[in-house]
């Protein structure tokens, strides 16, 4: 049997200070059965932890408003600084990878894409298995740079805040641009993050799970790939440009996802796993979307 890696799932780094997240019930879980006519799980599918969520919409307008104020903050401290987040489409997005659910990769993006974004398609800063997060602001690029660390961060643990100035001379209060503007918003978001990236793992401990992406590793090894994990293709593409040896590997595993079916398992399994966890938690998730729709409104979105 291959190794099956735990999935990294987190955001890069989150910035603005996220509330208390839903935590897994202490109950047992119960093992989801997989019938025989299992559904196909397509890029239109959804989740139950997707009713918990404002649409992609409104998360872009909610970071789009927090970046502004960040980016504002930032220029009255003498620092033209741009801040980016996990709804916030780069620029430019060579480097930026697919950002639909693995296993429902096509073969039309494949053929052209590989596994990185396409210009109006959906996209993620690395491949694999990225959860998205609201909570998630970035730094800018120059974020290790001594005044712009200063701005956004505020004076480290033990400096006197009202020695430090930047380049315009007025002190940096303690916390930075960071403090400022998440204390102007007010009210914490709230993230499922954890909860998420457990369920994905705890699914792919499932005996069919791992039955069916055993076959899709028999799969890829076949067409000459040795893949141990199903993100493994997207990972080893990450942050790199797009290639034809990316392409083909794409293609083929978009051919042995649909021979195997561990995307159509898997999402079974998984979407087993989230309705147990709403079941048991309802008011936690409920709270998730409260904390993203105060935020909005907050902002004036």
């Amino acid at each position: 049997m291959r190794t099956r890696g735990t999935i990294a799932v987190a955001g890069l780094l989150a910035l603005m200070t996220a509330g208390c997240a839903p935590q897994t019930a202490t109950t047992a879980w119960v093992t989801p059965e997989v019938g025989a006519d299992v559904p196909a799980f397509t890029a239109q599918s959804t989740l139950p932890f997707d009713a918990f969520h404002l649409d992609v919409a409104d998360l872009e307008a909610m970071q789009s408003a927090e970046v502004a104020r960040l980016d504002a903050c930032a220029a009255r401290y003498g620092v033209d600084a741009v801040y980016s987040g996990d709804y916030l489409r780069p620029a430019d997005l060579s480097r930026s990878m697919w950002g639909g659910r693995p296993g429902t990769l096509d073969e039309a993006h494949a053929a052209e894409y590989g596994y990185h974004a396409s210009p109006t398609g959906e996209w993620a800063p690395v491949g694999g298995f990225y959860l998205k997060d609201p909570s998630n602001i970035l730094p800018p690029p120059d974020a290790s740079g001594e005044l712009t660390a200063l701005v956004t961060y505020g004076p480290a643990d033990g400096d006197d805040p009202t020695e430090l100035t930047d380049g315009s001379g007025e002190p940096v209060p303690a916390g930075g641009c960071l403090r400022e503007v998440e204390g102007e918003i007010g009210g914490a978001l709230i993230s499922d993050v954890d909860i998420r990236s457990e369920l994905i793992n705890l699914t792919f401990e499932h005996r069919d799970v791992v039955a069916a992406v055993g076959a899709w590793s028999t799969c890829m090894a076949t067409a000459g790939y040795d893949y141990d994990t199903v993100q493994g293709p997207a990972e080893s593409f990450s942050l790199s440009l797009l290639s034809d040896a990316e392409i083909a590997v794409a293609l083929a595993d978009v051919r042995c996802t649909g021979e195997s079916g561990w995307a159509d398992v898997f999402y079974a399994v998984l979407t087993d796993y989230q309705q147990q966890a709403v079941d048991q938690n309802p008011g936690d998730f409920a709270a998730v979307l409260d904390s993203q729709t105060a935020r909005l409104e907050a902002l004036g979105r």
